[in-house]
């Protein structure tokens, strides 16, 4: 597929991401051959990315988003579910605002007050990246009173930033409404100094800007056209473990769940 893309790709048309690459490598690799001498050009006449480092990149692109996401998502039912009365005052929110007549659209989420809160404690209280991912130092560092070598890896403990007491009151409990204020307004997560479900500084998860809008549609669209439950099922699929299974991201235990359409 991308090999199809790249034989079809013109010069400063850029219909997609993997033309996006194509033109910045090009355009840089040019720029690198203007930049050397002749006596250099034969060693600057490698591309700066090959065809197997692009593909490469754009598969932790669309991995990494998508798992993040699906995974946002299925905590999200896991704590609905357990919470149902959380999950009909976010139905009684999306029926006010968007009716019933459509499905929500990314211009709702500015009238969705309770929804943004909602994503943003799944965000906090789950955190799917505990540790994030590693670091590592460039030269020896001292932070506080620690002394950290050269090329020592380097793990940022979110986790207890997102349970921290002196940050967050109740911090082991599902609240929504922690993000919002006496007039029901959302108030900006990174007021309090300790929400960094996408880590921060220069490296931090590059896919922010679009998780913050898709997973907020995906999930107002679901509980919108359905509800979720897990009333009537035999006994050996109740319960909802919230503790979950940590690898590179915390995922939820395995769940049984009833889905009604709402009509």
């Amino acid at each position: 597929m991308f090999m199809k893309n790249k034989e079809t790709y013109t010069d400063g048309h850029v219909r997609n991401i993997a033309d996006s690459f194509i033109d910045t490598v090009e355009k840089e690799t040019m720029k690198d051959k203007e930049n050397s001498s002749s006596s250099q050009n034969t060693l600057n006449m490698a591309p700066l990315l090959s065809d197997e480092q692009i593909v490469q990149g754009m598969a932790d692109l669309f991995g990494g988003g998508f798992d993040t996401s699906s995974t946002t998502l299925n905590w999200a039912l896991a704590y609905l579910i357990k919470y149902p009365d959380i999950q009909r005052r976010l139905q009684d929110e999306l029926d006010r605002v968007v009716g019933r007549e459509r499905f929500p659209v990314l211009e709702d989420l500015a009238s969705l007050p309770l929804l943004q809160a909602t994503i943003y404690e799944l965000m906090r209280i789950t955190c799917l990246a505990p540790l994030s991912v590693p670091r590592s130092t460039t030269t020896e560092t001292k932070f506080r009173d620690f002394v950290i070598p050269k090329d020592t890896m380097v793990f940022v403990n979110l986790w207890s930033v997102h349970r921290n007491s002196e940050i967050w009151k109740d911090p082991h409990v599902f609240n929504p409404w922690r993000f919002l204020n006496g007039a029901g307004e959302l108030i900006d997560p990174k007021s309090f100094g300790g929400f960094l479900p996408f880590s921060a500084g220069r490296r931090k998860c590059p896919g922010e800007p679009l998780a913050t809008k898709t997973i907020p549609v995906f999930l107002a669209t679901l509980i919108h056209h359905f509800r979720f439950s897990q009333e009537g099922l035999p006994e050996e699929c109740q319960g909802i473990n919230l503790e979950g299974n940590c690898a590179l991201t915390l995922t939820p235990d395995k769940f049984y769940v009833r889905i009604e359409e709402r009509m």
